[in-house]
């Protein structure tokens, strides 16, 4: 039975081999909560501020020191098909991955991973080890659809720095360099279709879901 797997239930078996298996095999997903809306909102306004400077062959301002490296954003065709339906790979056993990218920057005949992260606060030390599967995963699906990628990604975190007294937020933009691992994402890749294939595997110790379900 061929499976379809994304960059989100990859990092949700390195987070919890159960959780993964029972929300794939099982259809049996953790509980959720509300989904605040602005997050989304921000997001979807990002993706329009991107285009803009994307159709005018220029970069944001927060990326303005890409420029001396020769990166651009990458202006394809594909890029509304890879935001909208999502960028996608099939295996010989019919097996799917796929995801919804942020975006993707170009530096002559090579791409890399853009994504853009809103927080309520800076990043910290640890943060952005978060965004690495999905950065390694979405450069993989990158190169699984023809194109040569760098051995890098970048990051952007957007959080709020001041608030004027007409209620116009102003937000503050940090650019991270984070280096891509194309083998990390097929070895992730690989271990969730064997594990998929065996028995329901034990539980993450530190999984509050499985110790909630247990009670």
């Amino acid at each position: 039975m061929p499976f379809i797997l994304s960059p989100s239930t990859l990092s949700l078996l390195k987070d919890c081999p159960r959780c993964f298996w029972l929300h794939i095999k099982k259809r049996q997903f953790r509980p959720a909560g509300i989904y605040p809306s602005l997050p989304y909102g921000i997001d979807k306004a990002m993706k329009t501020r991107f285009d803009y400077y994307r159709e005018r062959g220029s970069l944001p301002v927060e990326l303005q020191k890409l420029k001396e490296e020769g990166i651009t954003l990458f202006d394809n065709v594909m890029m509304a098909l890879w935001r909208g339906k999502g960028i996608q790979w099939k295996d010989a056993q019919g097996h799917i991955l796929k995801g919804v990218i942020d975006d993707v920057l170009q530096k002559g005949n090579t791409v890399m991973v853009l994504k853009y992260v809103t927080r309520g606060f800076a990043a910290k030390k640890e943060t952005l080890s978060y965004y690495q599967n999905q950065l390694d995963i979405y450069t993989w699906l990158l190169q699984k659809n023809g194109q040569v990628t760098e051995e890098f990604a970048y990051v952007v975190f957007y959080y709020p720095k001041t608030i004027n007294w007409q209620g116009d937020v102003w937000m503050e933009k940090e650019v991270h360099k984070v280096r891509v691992s194309v083998k990390n994402a097929e070895s992730l890749m690989q271990k969730a279709l064997l594990m998929l294939e065996g028995e329901i595997p034990e539980a993450e110790k530190k999984c509050e879901y499985c110790r909630w379900k247990t009670l």
